[in-house]
C-alpha cells in the first residue's frame, strides 16, 4: 500500500525522523505514483503544431531556449509534433495528460486547437500558444516590429547629421 507520509496518524516526532532517512538515502518519490495520485509533476509539454512549423529557424530556437529555461526551474519537457489529424493531436494531447504533463506550450496552431483547449481548462491545465489559436496567445506583430526598426534608423540618421 502506496500512501503518503500524511496521511497516517504518526508523531510529528517519527515523520521528522522518516524525512530525515529519505533525504540521507537520497529517496525521491515514485513518478507514477505521483501521476496515479494527481499530484503535480513539474512536467511540462512542448508541442509543435506541424513538422512544417517546426521547420522554421525562430521556432526551433523558441523551442530549445523553452526547454533550457524549464530544465532551469526544475521541470521536465516533453516534446511532440503534431499532425493534419485534429482526432490524433487530441489523443496525443490525452497521452501526455496521463504520463503527467501539468503544463503545455503550443508553438502554433495545431489541428483541433479549440478542442485541446478545452481538454486544458477541463483538466485545470496551465498552457499558452504562440501564435493565434487560443485564448492564451502570444503573438508577434511584424508590422510593430518593422515600425520600430524604421524609428531606431531614422534616429540614427539624425543623430550622425
Amino acid at each position: 500500500d502506496h500512501r503518503d507520509l500524511h496521511s497516517f496518524p504518526y508523531t510529528t516526532l517519527f515523520r521528522s525522523h522518516v524525512r530525515r532517512v529519505a533525504q540521507e538515502l537520497n529517496y525521491r518519490p515514485n513518478f507514477g505514483y505521483k501521476v496515479m495520485c494527481g499530484q503535480k509533476t513539474n512536467t511540462i509539454a512542448l508541442i509543435c503544431s506541424s513538422s512544417d512549423t517546426l521547420a522554421e529557424e525562430h521556432i526551433k530556437d523558441l523551442l530549445l531556449s523553452l526547454m533550457i529555461k524549464f530544465e532551469e526551474l526544475g521541470h521536465s519537457v516533453y516534446t511532440s509534433v503534431m499532425t493534419a489529424s485534429a482526432k490524433e493531436n487530441i489523443d496525443k494531447i490525452n497521452s501526455l495528460i496521463s504520463r503527467g504533463c501539468s503544463g503545455f506550450v503550443l508553438l502554433g496552431t495545431p489541428y483541433g486547437s479549440e478542442t485541446i483547449e478545452q481538454i486544458f481548462i477541463q483538466n485545470n491545465l496551465e498552457y499558452i500558444s504562440y501564435g493565434q489559436g487560443t485564448k492564451r496567445s502570444v503573438v508577434t506583430d511584424p508590422g510593430y516590429a518593422v515600425s520600430r526598426y524604421i524609428e531606431n534608423l531614422l534616429k540614427d540618421r539624425k543623430s550622425t547629421v
